[in-house]
């Protein structure tokens, strides 16, 4: 993403009238927007010249196709009140229903309703409920508005249908605050999932990574709404993963349709909760779900749209310029540039100063499965970085590290990364899995069963059946030594001994048994991880990187697991 501009928000305090003051700040916005994009608008009407890839020159036109943003922008970009809706023509009593046959905006017909609401007067412009305001895409050519507003994954499921109306609202209406704020505390702790030890009533302010968290273990913590509120749970559950998914089927967009249809049949669980008498025609964001299938078969999967990224952005390009700048209101745009250009300027002498730094004829490339090698950890103690291949990483290894993650800190939520006790911090120690044809091989070599042997038949047939391949990687060395004892007590680990001379024997059967002493101290690997690469039959899916754990059982005081 490219940074273009910044666009101003004036407070207009010198206008009394509040409505007066919103057109004019309305006006402005599609004006600033107007200029900033007028290169791009010529660009698209007379081509530009292009150098490609083999060297030739060639007329390009580039287009403005969608727009990533929230509904109050996409409102504002429609020119339409919030009453209404930026992708169709909905009528505002029946906003809520599932009604796939409504009209979609369309460009032409809008600018002319606008042209004649300002000579005449125009039915259709009170009935699309516009703004008597002249849109910044009115000469782009091949752009539409009902296909400008992309999903918004982030504040429509996420922030919006998930947790300020389904996990902050609907549900607790039906069991209660405090039932759902046990049932967070009650839930197992788990890699990859965070445990809310204070439930989640009484976060005042949520980020959309904690939604998601919410999102994880919502279903069961419904489990006494009653079976219409289950099924309605599940249905928009559902709706929202599918959503998320970088790949999309015919057949997975239909089931999206599916559970939406589900959501709306068993939606009136929750119609006896809702404040006002609209009910579900007064939220816009349970009626934007069902214009999320139309857009991903035109544009693509909603996760190149989401509005994570912009936001993620704007730290890095507005609040850190700001930040850094005089916040005077005559110099702070100009320092606030000015910082952005140095900071890109820099990046590119880092890259250059990398590329430089290379061996002559040595490219990295993107070998993302050496890529863990360049990670530097930083020891907070020493100030010191150490490289994961690096000098200093013996040193590293033998630190005084806690080996159990404490359960009882001061944060309303813990993260993943309290987690990450065993970070692979010894160094890694890479080994592959069995090959694909040697795996066949040996069970063809033998006498498998039925159904591996029809598995076998498959392959060899043309018909392809993909088995993971991944690499392992564990750390060079273990956690801190522990006796046999401490094992056998701590965590019930009563065939231990048993089981580690019985492997011993299997790997050594001419050597005598050997049994451990309670004395005897070992060292324990708690994670290993699985590098994947990218599934063939969805080759668009990033790398998948797999956390293998080994959590003993722990035992409190009262003999409770």
């Amino acid at each position: 993403m490219v940074l273009v501009g910044y666009l101003p928000i004036p407070n207009l305090d010198c206008k009394p009238n509040p409505k007066v003051a919103q057109q004019m700040r309305d006006k402005l916005f599609n004006d600033c927007l107007r200029d900033l994009l007028q290169p791009l608008t010529k660009a698209e009407q007379t081509g530009m010249d292009v150098v490609c890839a083999n060297g030739g020159v060639c007329r390009m036109y580039p287009t403005l196709s969608a727009t990533i943003a929230n509904f109050p922008e996409q409102c504002k970009n429609a020119c339409t009140c919030g009453l209404g809706c930026p992708v169709c023509i909905v009528e505002p009593h029946v906003r809520g229903d599932l009604n796939p046959n409504i009209p979609l905006c369309k460009k032409i017909p809008t600018l002319n309703a606008i042209i004649k609401h300002c000579k005449e007067g125009s039915l259709n412009f009170e009935d699309w409920g516009l703004h008597n305001m002249w849109p910044w895409w009115n000469q782009h050519t091949h752009i539409d508005i009902a296909t400008m507003h992309t999903p918004d994954l982030l504040h429509q499921c996420h922030k919006g249908v998930f947790k300020d109306h389904l996990a902050k609202y609907m549900v607790p209406k039906l069991i209660g605050d405090k039932e759902i704020d046990k049932q967070y505390v009650l839930m197992p702790w788990h890699f990859g999932i965070q445990h809310f030890k204070r439930g989640i009533s009484k976060l005042s302010q949520s980020t959309g990574r904690e939604a998601k968290e919410m999102m994880k273990v919502f279903l069961p913590v419904t489990a006494g709404a009653g079976p219409k509120a289950i099924q309605a749970t599940h249905a928009l559950l559902k709706f929202m993963y599918l959503a998320h998914l970088s790949t999309l089927t015919n057949a997975k967009i239909c089931k999206m349709d599916r559970q939406l249809a589900v959501f709306h049949n068993e939606k009136l669980a929750f119609k006896s909760l809702l404040k006002t008498p609209k009910g579900f025609h007064n939220i816009p964001k349970f009626h934007s779900l069902q214009h999320y299938t139309h857009s991903i078969r035109l544009l693509g999967t909603p996760d190149g749209y989401n509005t994570e990224a912009p936001k993620r952005l704007h730290i890095d390009l507005t609040k850190a310029g700001y930040k850094a700048s005089n916040k005077n209101d005559n110099t702070k745009t100009e320092q606030m540039k000015e910082y952005i250009q140095r900071m890109d300027a820099l990046a590119l002498h880092w890259a250059y100063l990398d590329f430089k730094s290379r061996p002559e004829g040595k490219d990295n490339g993107d070998n993302w499965r050496d890529s863990w090698k360049e990670f530097e950890l930083f020891d907070k103690e020493t100030g010191l970085f150490y490289h994961m291949d690096g000098t200093g990483m013996d040193e590293f290894a033998t630190k005084d590290y806690p080996q159990e993650v404490a359960l009882d800190s001061d944060s309303d939520s813990d993260s993943d990364a309290s987690l990450d006790d065993d970070n692979l911090e010894a160094g890694c120690m890479v080994e592959r899995v069995v090959d694909l044809e040697q795996g066949l091989q040996v069970h063809m070599d033998g006498a498998p069963s039925q159904g591996l042997a029809n598995e076998v038949m498959a392959y060899w047939q043309g018909t392809k059946t993909h088995y993971p391949n991944p690499e392992i990687v564990t750390a060079k060395r273990g956690g801190q030594p522990i006796t046999v004892e401490y094992l056998l007590v701590s965590h019930l680990a009563r065939n231990l001994v048993i089981n580690i001379s019985m492997y011993l024997k299997q790997l050594r059967p001419n050597l005598p048994t050997l049994t451990l002493q309670p004395s005897t101290k070992l060292r324990i690997w708690k994670v290993a991880q699985l590098f994947h690469l990218p599934l063939p039959f969805k080759p668009l899916e990033p790398p998948h990187v797999e956390h293998i754990r080994a959590r003993p059982a722990k035992v409190d005081l009262i003999d409770w697991v």
